[in-house]
This record gives C-alpha cells, sequence and structure tokens, in this order.
C-alpha cells in the first residue's frame, strides 16, 4: 500500500515538473519568437488583401489638415528647420509640388528582373534565361520578359563590424537546430510525465503544449535553415555575433545584399512565414527574402555608392543601424522593406554592429554598440567624402542610437569635416540614458545636424524593461510631456503605436512612414506635416504628437 502510494506520487510530481518546466520553456519560446518577428506582427488577414486598400495612397492631400480647436491646437513654428514657409493655400501648393518624387527610377515602375537576374527564382509559367545568358541589372534590363514576376529585387548595400562565419561550420547549424532539439527534448519528458498520469486532462494539457512548443522550435528551425543554405549554395558570405577586429586594413565588411520583395508587399510589413498561416517555407511570391550578398573591396564599395547616385541623378543616400537582438539577415530586409516604402531612390546602406540576436543578451549588446562607435564614425566620413554623398540622411532604432550618437560626438570636433554633416537624422525609440543625452550628446547632434526628429512614446514596454535594467529614464521612453531640446523636433507616437511592445514602430505604421517620407524626402518641418499637431510649446523647443483624429482615420482603413 504504501509503494503504491509512493508510486503514485512520484507519478504526480513528475508530471507536474515536466508540466511546469515546458511551461517556462513555451513562455521563453514565445518570448523569443515575438521579439525576433517583430516585423511579421503588424500582419493580419486583411494584409493579404490587395495592396490599394492602404491609408498611404498616391494623393497630394491624403488626409485634410485638422481644424484648430481647443484639443488641437494650430501648428506651431519648427524650432530648427532652416527653411521656414509661409502657411495658407500657396503653401500647400508648394508642398504638393515638391511632394512629386524627383528624377530616377522608382521601385514601383522598375523592370522585373528575368530568372538569371533574380539568382534562380524563375516566374511560374514564365520563360528562363540559359546559363550563357548575362547577368542584368535592374537598370540595363528594359523589358527582357513578357510577363511580370510576381516580386522584385531591391539593392541594400551594406557594412558590418560582424565577423564572417563559414556556412559549412558545425557552429551555424547547430545554433539553428538547437531550440528544435531543446524543443523535442522538453515534449518527450512532458510527454512521459502526462502518460504517467491517470487524470486524462492532464494528457490533452500535456500533449497540447508539446505540439505547440514542438511546432515553434521546428518553424523556426526551418524557416532560418533554408535562408543559411541558400546562402551557402550562392556562396554569399554570412555574419554573425561576434567581433570583427582587422588587424590590419579597413575595419569593417562592405559588400551589397539583394533582397526580393513580393509584389503583394504592403507598406511597413517585412512578410515572413508566418506560423499562423502554417508556413513553414520561404516564397518568395509571399515573403521578404534575402536572396544573395557579394563582398566588396574599399575602392568598388565607395565606387558603387558614387554610380548608384549618378543613375539616379540624385546626390543623397539613407543609412539604417539596427537596434538589439537583430541578426544580419534580419536587419537586410528591413533595410530593403524602408527603402521600398519610402521610395528611397538613392543608395540605401545598412549598417549592421555586431547584436547577438539574443534576448539574453542585453548587456553584451550594449557593450558592442559602444565598441562600434569609432567604426561608424570612419564610415560615415567615408561615405561623404569618397562616394561624393551631398545629403546624408540616418535612421537609427534602439540601441543603435548609442552608436550614432557617440559616432556624431567624434565627427562634431574633427577637423576638416564641415558642418552640418548629416542632412536628417532620425532617432527612433532610442534606447539612451536620458540624462547623458542631455549633457553630452544633445549639443553634437545639434551641430551635425541640418535637422534632427526624436520619436517617443510613452507605452514603449522594451524601453520600460531597459529603465528597469538601468535604473533610469531612457531619451524614447515619454511620461507626461515628451523630452524636448533646442533644435530637436520630438514627436509623440503613442497615438499611432499598434505593436505588441509597442517599439518598432518606426517601419510597421504606414502613417510613421508617411511622415519619415516627408523629412528625408522634402525635408519638412513639423508645422507642415499637417497629420501633426503641437504637444506643448517652450520657446525655442516644441514637442509634437500625431493628430488623434487622423490616426483614428487611419487605424480604421488599415482594418
Amino acid at each position: 500500500m504504501v509503494e503504491r502510494y509512493q508510486r503514485k506520487r512520484s507519478g504526480r510530481s513528475l508530471w507536474v515538473t515536466s508540466l511546469a518546466t515546458a511551461g517556462l520553456v513555451g513562455v521563453g519560446a514565445i518570448g523569443s519568437y515575438t521579439f525576433q518577428s517583430q516585423s511579421e506582427k503588424g500582419r493580419s488577414l486583411q494584409n493579404r488583401q490587395s495592396v490599394g486598400e492602404g491609408i498611404f495612397e498616391e494623393r497630394l492631400e491624403p488626409f485634410p489638415p485638422p481644424t484648430p480647436s481647443s484639443e488641437e491646437p494650430a501648428s506651431a513654428p519648427s524650432s530648427k528647420f532652416v527653411f521656414e514657409e509661409p502657411k495658407g493655400g500657396a503653401a500647400q501648393e508648394e508642398v504638393a509640388k515638391k511632394r512629386v518624387p524627383l528624377g530616377g527610377l522608382t521601385i514601383q515602375n522598375a523592370p522585373r528582373l528575368p530568372a538569371k537576374a533574380t539568382h534562380g527564382l524563375p516566374p511560374k509559367d514564365g520563360p528562363t534565361l540559359s546559363e550563357d545568358s548575362p547577368s542584368l541589372s535592374m537598370e540595363d534590363v528594359p523589358s527582357v520578359v513578357g510577363q511580370e514576376v510576381p516580386y522584385e529585387e531591391v539593392i541594400v548595400h551594406f557594412a558590418t563590424d560582424r565577423e564572417q562565419i563559414d556556412l559549412s561550420s558545425v557552429l551555424l547549424w547547430t545554433r539553428i537546430a538547437f531550440p528544435a532539439g531543446i524543443g523535442l527534448l522538453v515534449c518527450c519528458v512532458m510527454l512521459v510525465g502526462t502518460f504517467r498520469s491517470k487524470e486524462r486532462w492532464v494528457w490533452g494539457v500535456g500533449f497540447s503544449l508539446s505540439a505547440i512548443l514542438t511546432i515553434l522550435f521546428l518553424h523556426h528551425a526551418m524557416v532560418y535553415g533554408q535562408q543559411a543554405q541558400r546562402l551557402a549554395k550562392t556562396g554569399s558570405p554570412v555574419f554573425g555575433t561576434r567581433r570583427y577586429e582587422a588587424n590590419h586594413g579597413y575595419p569593417l565588411h562592405l559588400g551589397t545584399g539583394y533582397v526580393t520583395l513580393p509584389k503583394s508587399h504592403r507598406r511597413g510589413t517585412v512578410e515572413r512565414p508566418d506560423l499562423r498561416w502554417f508556413e513553414f517555407s520561404e516564397d518568395p511570391e509571399k515573403h521578404v527574402m534575402v536572396q544573395r550578398a557579394e563582398l566588396r573591396s574599399e575602392e568598388d564599395f565607395f565606387a558603387e555608392i558614387k554610380k548608384s547616385m549618378d543613375d539616379v541623378h540624385r546626390s543623397s543616400a539613407l543609412v539604417f543601424i539596427h537596434g538589439y537582438n537583430v541578426q544580419f539577415a534580419d536587419a537586410l530586409m528591413r533595410t530593403a522593406q524602408i527603402k521600398k516604402d519610402l521610395e528611397f531612390h538613392g543608395p540605401t546602406i545598412l549598417y549592421s554592429w555586431p547584436s547577438h540576436g539574443d534576448l539574453l543578451s542585453y548587456r553584451r549588446d550594449g557593450d558592442n554598440a559602444a565598441w562600434t562607435i569609432a567604426h561608424l564614425e570612419q564610415f560615415l566620413v567615408d561615405v561623404k567624402q569618397r562616394s561624393g554623398v551631398q545629403d546624408l540622411h540616418v535612421i537609427a532604432h534602439s540601441m543603435g542610437n548609442r552608436a550614432i550618437v557617440g559616432a556624431l560626438e567624434k565627427i562634431a570636433v574633427t577637423p576638416n569635416v564641415p558642418q552640418p554633416f548629416l542632412n536628417q537624422l532620425i532617432m527612433a525609440a532610442p534606447d539612451v540614458d536620458l540624462s547623458e543625452f542631455k549633457e553630452l550628446y544633445s549639443r553634437a547632434v545639434d551641430t551635425t545636424t541640418l535637422q534632427t526628429t526624436l520619436y517617443t512614446s510613452s507605452t514603449d514596454r522594451a524601453l520600460v524593461a531597459s529603465m528597469k535594467i538601468h535604473g533610469y529614464p531612457r531619451l524614447g521612453l515619454s511620461s507626461g510631456v515628451p523630452p524636448q531640446f533646442a533644435g530637436i523636433d520630438t514627436v509623440e507616437v503613442s497615438p499611432i503605436d499598434p505593436s505588441l511592445l509597442g517599439h518598432s514602430y518606426y517601419g510597421s505604421h504606414p502613417l510613421l512612414i508617411r511622415d519619415l517620407k516627408a523629412i528625408i524626402e522634402l525635408g519638412q518641418s513639423p508645422s507642415l506635416r499637417n497629420w501633426l499637431i503641437p504637444y506643448s510649446e517652450k520657446r525655442d523647443r516644441v514637442a509634437w504628437k500625431f493628430s488623434p483624429r487622423i490616426a483614428a482615420e487611419a487605424s480604421l482603413q488599415q482594418r
């Protein structure tokens, strides 16, 4: 009798322990999936419909200017923008004229590539080229193929101080397969404990949790395994999480990446295989995909940047700096999405520092963001001096802002560097110490930039967690009145922040993408962006926020 009771007690303890362990691992897995798939979070059933349903229609005045009232005061003049334009109908007409994209090839009207030029992705029932056919680029293919392919190629240049890894390395494939192995192991332990219990409901709960965990881990392994295998076949370089410490020569790997976006791409979305739709493989007709990457020498890289500007008759370039917990390939796809959505015609460059792409590596990512400052400073100066770029724009997200403000602090005191150095600086959800920015970096940022826009949010849960870790307020987290600095336009984005964590809004909401386009393409001050209203005003400092009425209209049109 005692032995039977002990066996029964032991069996119950085993399944309770297994269930608790599986629950903890499941929470971690779901959290990891959530963080690693922020680019997928905005996608819903409506996102699979026609592209023309979004609010970002190509009209001169998509939204009427908000009516001044006690709730929405009249727009105040910008504090920094040097080209102060008058208000009224004439000014609006002039702004409308400026909205016409400058000369050059637009992505929407770009010719489609044949199979050879799109790296082995032939269109369905369409013609293909032989192996002897020359590789063509988007600029010199007028209309080679009679049928358009359902995806298009976006060229993204990159600079990274990540260490290059060997695709045949066991460590790479172990990193990809390890989550799946852990998931299967936990599921087996859970099932053993479950089947030893006599309660039937425990069987159902245990089996359901084990199935969910297995699918989550296998989905991650299959998607990233396919990506690594495709890059291996094309001989593309792959960059890991360690620092690239060059003993001599240039401190960065330079190159060009080729990313395809589906024809059904929706603004603000990086379409990736979604577990909700049981997608376990990448499809160029549905998903954003990195097809291949090529390394370049210093001379070839900067010459290619210059040629890209010459091809579209422009002298501006855009640099994107990612944040914490981002892998290189994910950053490359996000940069391609930004280039596409902003319809930016000049060369677009990803600067990728060695983020570990791991939720548990927050402090190591912070150290690497500080370590990369010297490399970023040299690279930005080289882009302007060696490529002939006149208007250099930078978008920095989250922890990437630590690198850019540190680099600008050095550039501000560098001899023979004309100021302002940057045309537009976009600081999106900056994970920077608020007091440190105020005391050390705000003046350097004001000196080195023609116009700086700071996006803040009061619902940014990622920055709330960062504040708890550091113990001090973060620059991108607003509480009450948003932080305000002389010469910097602060924009509060809480009214349009739809994401789960409230941290990746910079490239996910069509209305904010439109705001970015108005800043980068037209250099508009907040007073000319009629979807913004003043938040508060202090002499030469003013904060802005999105009009609640326009934000509500945008949300309704997204559904």
